[in-house]
């Protein structure tokens, strides 16, 4: 229903003229709110259903007709109006959401392609830098000229190579441009897929020339490890680039692209993977895909504009003290080892972000100051992940002014200004991706709530928080939330953080699933629904899969049976089964001055995590790492469950993952670092002996990744 069918059916139902006008200003609260504070001072009856219920809006109008709010309001969510009797339900605009589906997957196959021509281009320029570069050394091998060295004459291997001109760069190119650009335009954040000259069920086909392009690339590849001489004792000495080897018969071509990156925008990883005969891997070489700075890099959407700069003057934005005192507690958050220290109010608030919305802060100062600027009434539809001001770490402490507000509205990276003549209207500049991270805020309030009740949320809390909350990894606000108020989630000590995927899989297995895995049971794939089939897939086929392949006959061999695509070339094996091991440790919880459990990176500390404090605080080769340590003056004791969850999907071929349950007695008393409990104690001098003898800064592999000082199952 366009804006003047909806004027006409509210002027329909007031039967009245003039039709209502309404006054009315709200920080960002969900649209349910809006429809109940409007229809409350109009006598209206406005709701909307359950799937609008939970847009953000930012409203601040004067006396305007409640017609044309409520089609403003109706167009920033990409919904309509339905009558129903005396009701008027704000519901999805289905042809609209449809449209801007497709406006968002051809905004990213434009992406995809451009830097695909990008990275041809530049591969163009090298290779005719290099011909050069070539030619004018074969013409001082004609003339007989001996020089020194000359770097526009004789390169290295990294010159020859950099900038894609050696045969499996330019091979990667070719093979891009021969995969239709929507294959690679769908694959989402965490996304993986793999293409072939020869696929399985779960790969994908390579473009018609892709043989002769991987048979050109191995023919090049031996040509350049012929011409490529031994490295000498001084090359060695500088760690050069060995000598390459040829690459003998290939019987399985693989191009592998991912996605796992959430801040870099690109395809992190290609992969141009060959193997032989007998499936072991001999070739890989990878590259990477930028595609952009964010979701909308190619600029605003079809529903924005680029409107002129208001003023030449600057007008700084009258922030309201709730969020001038949250940037001052943000912007002191390194400081205070990622713990933010609020006054008691503002704490209130932020703890119930059902109530007092995330986006009610700063990004709302920010919308009107932007709309005062056009002059004009305001209805906006904020996304989660508009980070211009608010939650974000490490922002500027300098006072913003609202012409920075105008700018960044007009690049139309994450909202973009509708263009009206008698409203401001500001709306996602990516509806579909916008609506599909946004944080449930009831779901992220009781999760906060069991923190404030336990201290430290269950792996229960965790779980059914996943279930039905996009991961923070993808964007918005939700990530600093679970840093800063939810211990452990977001990073458990040293140990990394669990996948999100894994807690989702977790909270959908039923009680008795879980109490069977527990007494030591099995629970086989062929019985998972579809809801837990389909987050397995994408822990066995996602940009962050990981196949561990326990193989004592060739235990350094990398072979087909890493690819889950190779190992499980049909989907999830019917036959496959899932195991669980439990071990437990105990665990300390340090405790802020108001007698809360500390947030942050190192909120729940086991051994691994007490043994490096003390080691840090005793030697110098890893004293960087004290900086930002919690005070351990008042600890909670508790218990930590390591659940390790094994996926057998073929004879010695599994995906594993682990997940933490912290679990703390009400009255579990308060000790300091140096009484702690005697078990707690033996095991840490264990871990600190292990870190001793490990490469010097290196904390045990730790900070290589390795998993040397971790609990052995």
């Amino acid at each position: 229903m366009n804006l003047a069918g909806v004027c006409l059916l509210s002027l329909g139902a007031f039967g009245q003229e003039p039709p209502v006008r309404v006054t009315y200003t709200t920080r960002a609260v969900r649209t349910s709110e809006v429809l109940r504070q409007l229809g409350k001072q109009t006598k209206v009856d406005l709701r909307a259903t359950p799937e609008m219920e939970g847009e953000i809006l930012v409203v601040a109008v004067k006396d305007q007709p409640l017609s044309d709010v409520m089609a403003r309001i109706a167009a920033v969510t990409s919904g309509e109006w339905k009558q129903d009797g005396s009701i008027f339900r704000l519901v999805a605009n289905e042809t609209v959401r449809r449209q801007e589906e497709r406006a968002d997957s051809a905004k990213r196959v434009a992406e995809v392609r451009r830097a695909i021509k990008s990275r041809s281009t530049r591969e163009r320029g090298q290779l005719a830098a290099f011909a050069k570069i070539l030619a004018k050394r074969k013409a001082a091998q004609k003339d007989g000229v001996k020089t020194k060295f000359d770097p526009e004459v004789d390169l290295t291997y990294d010159e020859m190579t950099f900038g894609g001109t050696s045969a499996d760069q330019l091979a990667i190119t070719s093979l891009l441009q021969g995969i239709d650009a929507d294959a690679l335009a769908q694959v989402e954040l965490g996304g993986r897929v793999v293409f072939s000259t020869s696929p399985t069920r779960t790969q994908q086909k390579l473009g018609d020339d892709a043989a002769g392009v991987i048979d050109a690339c191995i023919r090049r590849h031996s040509e350049e490890a012929a011409a490529i001489p031994a490295p000498t004792g001084a090359e060695r000495d500088q760690e050069a680039a060995p000598k390459a080897t040829p690459i003998g018969q290939v019987s399985k071509d693989l191009l592998v692209v991912r996605q796992a990156g959430r801040v870099n925008h690109a395809f992190d990883d290609i992969a141009l993977k060959l193997y032989d005969s007998k499936g072991t891997l001999v070739y890989n070489s990878t590259a990477t895909l930028p595609l952009g700075d964010a979701p909308n890099a190619a600029g605003p959407s079809p529903q924005g504009t680029r409107q002129a700069i208001s003023t030449r003057q600057t007008t700084l934005i009258e922030y309201s003290s709730d969020s001038k005192a949250l940037t001052a507690s943000m912007n002191g958050v390194m400081a205070n080892g990622f713990r933010i220290k609020l006054n008691p109010e503002l704490r209130r608030k932020v703890l119930q972000p059902n109530l007092y919305d995330p986006l009610s802060f700063v990004q709302t100062d920010e919308v009107m100051a932007f709309a005062e600027l056009r002059g004009k009434p305001l209805i906006a539809d904020l996304p989660d992940d508009w980070e211009l001001g608010g939650m974000e770490l490490f922002r500027n402490s300098q006072a913003r002014i609202a012409q920075d507000v105008e700018r960044n509205i007009n690049e139309g990276h994450s909202v973009v200004d509708v263009s009206d003549d008698a409203f401001t209207m500001i709306k996602p500049a990516s509806p579909f991706h916008s609506r599909s991270i946004r944080v449930d805020r009831q779901a992220l309030a009781t999760l906060i709530g069991a923190v404030q009740e336990k201290g430290v949320p269950s792996l229960e809390d965790l779980a059914e928080y996943a279930v039905h909350s996009p991961d923070p990894a993808e964007g918005g606000f939700s990530a600093m939330y679970l840093l800063l108020f939810v211990p452990g989630e977001m990073e458990e000590g040293l140990s990394g953080r669990a996948s999100w995927d894994m807690l989702r899989f977790y909270g959908r297995l039923s009680p008795d699933a879980r109490s069977g895995l527990l007494r030591g049971g099995k629970v086989s794939m062929g019985n998972l629904s579809m809801d837990q089939r389909t987050t397995l897939e994408k822990m066995t086929y996602g940009a962050d899969a990981q196949l561990i392949v326990d193989d004592a006959r060739r235990p350094a061999v990398v072979d087909y049976r890493q690819e889950p695509t190779e190992i499980a070339p049909s989907g999830l094996p019917s036959g496959g089964y899932i195991e669980l091991n439990v071990k437990h440790e105990m665990v300390a919880a340090p405790q802020e001055a108001d007698g809360s459990s500390a947030a942050g990176p190192l909120s729940l500390l086991g051994p691994n995590e007490m043994a490096v404090i003390k080691l840090s605080k005793e030697s110098k080769d890893v004293e960087f790492f004290g900086d930002g340590l919690p005070p351990l003056s008042k600890l909670r004791i508790g218990d930590r469950s390591i659940l390790k969850f094994t996926f057998h999907l073929a004879p010695q071929v599994s995906v594993m993952e682990t997940l933490g349950d912290h679990r703390f007695a009400a009255n579990s008393r308060l000790v300091s670092e140096n009484d702690l409990p005697g078990d707690f104690q033996k095991q840490i001098a264990s871990r600190m002996e292990a870190l001793k003898k490990s490469p010097p800064g290196n904390l045990g592999g730790l900070l290589s990744g390795a998993d040397t000082i971790h609990p052995v199952f």
